[in-house]
């Protein structure tokens, strides 16, 4: 079987959104990291991982949220992520859930702007 990631960004206001469904594991990682990495290229940056559409993530997939955070913070830009529940669960094992700044929808994401309550 092979594991299948669909990736797609979109700009919201002031926020990149990479959107992913499919899952997240040892054969999609490198593509979702490659695809997410390259629209990280401005300072200060904004970044909505969407993540409602996956449905398995795998710790190779969790290690390029790590990544992809550090990357975020070098550049001071801040990254959001949208958490399906399975993606949620597996943070929490990891014990990122507390790290990570999660939204169960894209709309308390994007609300999340810059100078805006929380």
């Amino acid at each position: 079987m092979t594991a299948r990631l669909d990736l797609r960004t979109t700009t919201e206001g002031s926020s990149i959104v990479v959107a992913a469904e499919g899952d997240i594991d040892l054969a999609t990682a490198p593509a979702f990291r490659d695809h997410v990495l390259g629209e990280i290229d401005v300072e200060p940056m904004r970044l909505v991982l969407d993540l409602s559409g996956v449905g398995f993530i795998d710790s190779t997939g969790i290690g390029v949220i790590v990544l992809v955070r550090r990357k975020v913070r070098v550049r001071r830009g801040e990254l959001h992520i949208v958490a399906s529940r399975r993606v949620r669960a597996a943070l929490r094992l990891a014990a990122l859930e507390q790290a990570l700044n999660l939204h169960e929808r894209l709309a308390d994401a994007l609300g999340h702007e810059a100078g805006e309550p929380a």
